[in-house]
């Protein structure tokens, strides 16, 4: 039997390290019924992919608390959430604050009192009993769960770590002879061991406070949704909950106030600020007929709307759904971290142990084992190392979605970062996309005869049913069609009844310039469309279709065009029936401008920049003159353009294709990236890796430059991390102590929590990313 897979993002508590990360993701991995699992320790964050047949979260709950970490499961609000993260981030300074009030007596009798007596080295172990016991209890808990099932994190080098330095000085305190001192001076390391919890702790409360700002703007679009909405109810207004309205509702909102659900306007006209959802900063009139999107502000007027969508389906939830999905993706760079940081633990737990080794039994100074073994497990960072790259990918995946662009996973934006050709869709890509009607040009009458049939009682017409989406045959008395009664028909009518079923932005075109004459709309009696290519419908038993050049000439209707009318340099619908050529119906859509801008980027970065499209060549050619673009093709259909890419990625080159996310589906799905020109579509963000949602193309180079400036973050995070663990280890091994350059403990846990912040901080530059 299939079952429908089920994801989830969690939020895991505990966590501390890339290390915990990878443990966590690896016992959900391990477990049954789970498909996949990404951990991310940037945002403290699990994603699950699992069979709900199989396995469940209260399952996965247990096996991942077993290893010291909790799942938050519980569907919550955003607010609870937070209220138990600060409630975390609270102990956690608790923890702190008593951590620094016993470690500074500490370090201070350990400046002032450099030979230790009984009584001094005494004191100093009952000030470190706090901090180890309470401060640093968390470390020491999650590392005997974590031994237990052979599973070593940062938790596991810091008790390690503190707990030798503990351990030592409380042998040289009550049994020095066990060591052969003579107890006349006591040297412990009870403040090395205090201080190293205390700056692990600021290490951390510090990266958390980081890490939250890097996470902003989730929490940004989440603050977007209203909680309570206005419906209205026999013209009296009731406030509700949000999540009690459902379809067809009507609701009211009035000037000032943030509009809670996606809907069309019914009633009333306003200005409407829709920044925070597509980055566009000059609010949009809004009409009767026009959608609204949830999360945007009425500026002015008094908007009536019918809810369209609810839940999970609105815009706004979708945005936030595909954000947080982006941020818990990790990118094939981020995999490499993972490995390494994988075999990293046990591997400085090895060295560790090496290094006691060498100076115990080759150096023969236990002491110096003992400091030496301390100082190289507090000194590794595996956080550096996992923080790298997810917190590059946070901070910039979001500062996108505030940009009006949505990156659909870490991959992408990868990909994007690596791209030398972008293929250009025209209509809606580097055009308006609102064609308008410059010329008709009919062969023939516009009226023409057609005889009634009056043997003819009942007309079958086949149309959508858009309470199933199937098809039903409806039979109707021939006089209640809108067949004139004095025999005639307006070809112009059945032109625009035509149009009129069909999505094609051109047919849209024309539908809107005839709606304008008044004219009446017939019932057809079949209906089908053929997708870039044209429409057929059946009037009065007569075919017509309507489509490009090349789709009336496919059903057998042959004709030529003058070279005035190619010099015209417009987009053509031809209207036909099975014989002839009816009309031509010359159509122009203006050119963005902010394609001029992208194009010349692109160029002027040495990318190599194509149009293609299903218009005629002398549309295209004039196009893409107006812009500079010196390889285009005309006449392309879907399946063309996807031909189109396989053919350049088969000659080695890294394809972006930029369309409508409609039409375009399969050459979105081809390209190593694809990226939708959204304008509100819902398709538009399935169909592809990235979507634009306000339609400018300026935003298209802001994620591209944005994806160059977090792949630079991310190198710039790794050599970071590599070079400190490089570097910092062979010192706190004691390889360079002959040379007088020694790491004691304590400045090596200032030196660890000072690795994680810098990394951290690093990527938080992304979200002072400049708009182009």
């Amino acid at each position: 039997m299939n079952t429908k897979i089920e994801t989830v993002n969690i939020d895991v508590i505990g966590m501390t390290c890339a290390s915990c990360a990878m443990n966590v993701e690896k016992v959900l991995r391990k477990s049954d019924g789970v498909n996949s699992a990404n951990v991310s320790i940037a945002n403290n964050q699990a994603r699950i992919d699992y069979d709900p047949v199989i396995t469940n979260l209260n399952t996965l709950r247990s096996s991942v608390a077993e290893i010291g970490y909790e799942l938050l499961i519980e569907i919550i609000e955003q607010e609870q959430k937070d209220r138990l993260n600060n409630l975390e981030l609270l102990k956690l300074r608790r923890k702190l604050i008593v951590a620094v009030a016993f470690s500074l007596p500490l370090a201070v009798l350990s400046m002032y009192f450099h030979h230790h007596n009984f009584t001094t080295a005494f004191i100093m172990f009952l000030l470190s009993l706090p901090v180890i016991f309470f401060s640093g209890s968390h470390f020491f808990s999650r590392a005997a769960k974590q031994v237990i099932k052979a599973v070593f994190t940062m938790d596991a080098l810091v008790s390690l770590g503190v707990g030798s330095a503990f351990l030592y000085s409380l042998v040289i305190l009550f049994f020095p002879e066990v060591l052969g001192a003579d107890g006349s001076c006591y040297d412990v390391y009870f403040e090395a061991a205090a201080i190293i919890i205390t700056l692990v702790l600021l290490g951390k409360n510090l990266e958390e406070r980081t890490k939250r700002k890097a996470n902003d703007s989730v929490k940004s679009l989440m603050k977007l949704q209203s909680k309570k909405a206005i419906l209205s109810v026999n013209d009296l207004e009731v406030e509700i909950d949000i999540d009690k309205l459902k379809k067809d509702d009507i609701v009211i909102v009035k000037h000032g106030e943030k509009i809670p659900i996606d809907g069309i306007i019914i009633s009333g006209s306003a200005s409407v600020d829709e920044s925070m959802i597509n980055g566009e900063s000059v609010p949009i009139d809004k009409i009767i007929g026009d959608e609204v999107i949830g999360g945007s502000v009425n500026l002015n007027g008094y908007l009536k709307m019918r809810v369209q969508k609810t839940g999970t389906e609105t815009m706004l939830a979708k945005i936030i759904k595909v954000v947080e999905n982006a941020q818990n993706s990790k990118p094939e760079i981020q995999k490499l971290a993972d490995k390494i940081s994988s075999v990293f633990v046990p591997a400085i737990i090895l060295l560790a142990g090496l290094v006691f080794s060498y100076w115990y039994f080759m150096g023969n100074d236990f002491q110096q084992g003992i400091i030496s073994m301390a100082t190289v497990l507090v000194v590794a960072c595996p956080c550096a190392l996992g923080l790298a790259t997810p917190t590059a990918i946070i901070a910039g995946i979001g500062r996108a979605s505030e940009l009006g662009v949505l990156i659909k996973d870490a991959g992408s934006q990868e990909a994007l970062s690596m791209i030398d050709t972008v293929i250009f869709d025209k209509t809606g890509s580097l055009t308006v996309g609102k064609p308008e009607v410059s010329e008709e040009i009919w062969f023939q009458g516009e009226i023409i005869e057609i005889p009634l049939n009056p043997a003819l009682k009942k007309v079958e017409i086949i149309g959508a049913n858009m309470l199933n989406g199937g098809l039903e045959v409806i039979s109707y008395d021939q006089s209640e069609l809108s067949i004139p009664s004095n025999e005639s028909i307006n070809l112009k009518e059945i032109l625009y009844s035509l149009e009129s079923l069909s999505s094609h932005p051109l047919a849209k075109a024309v539908t809107n310039h005839y709606e304008k004459l008044e004219l009446n709309k017939i019932e057809p009696e079949s209906f089908e469309s053929f997708a870039g290519f044209g429409i057929l419908g059946r009037f009065f038993g007569k075919d017509y279709y309507v489509g490009s050049e090349n789709f009336i000439r496919s059903i057998g209707v042959q004709f030529s065009l003058s070279d005035e009318i190619k010099k015209k340099g417009v987009a053509l619908a031809v209207f036909a029936d099975s014989e002839k050529v009816l009309a031509l119906i010359c159509l122009r859509d203006k050119i963005k401008e902010s394609s001029i801008c992208a194009v010349q980027f692109l160029l002027n970065r040495g990318i190599e920049v194509i149009l293609s499209s299903g218009d005629n060549e002398q549309v295209v050619e004039q196009t893409a003159k107006s812009l500079g673009i010196n390889k285009y093709y005309f006449r392309q259909t879907p399946i063309d353009k996807a031909e189109l890419i396989k053919s350049l990625q088969d000659n080695g080159k890294r394809v972006a294709m930029l369309g409508d996310g409609v039409n375009d589906a399969p050459a979105l799905v081809s390209a190593n990236v694809g990226i939708a020109m959204a304008n509100g579509s819902d398709l538009a963000l399935e169909s592809a890796e990235i979507a634009i949602l306000n339609g400018d193309l300026s935003k298209f180079i802001d994620s591209y430059r944005l994806s160059l400036k977090i792949k630079s973050i991310i190198r710039q995070n790794l050599f970071w991390a590599f070079f400190y663990n490089l570097i910092m280890i062979p010192i706190a091994a004691g390889l360079f102590i002959g040379s007088g350059i020694t790491l004691n403990p304590m400045i090596a846990a200032g030196a660890m929590a000072i690795s994680s912040i810098s990394v951290v901080s690093n990527s938080l530059r992304l979200k002072f990313f400049k708009k182009y």
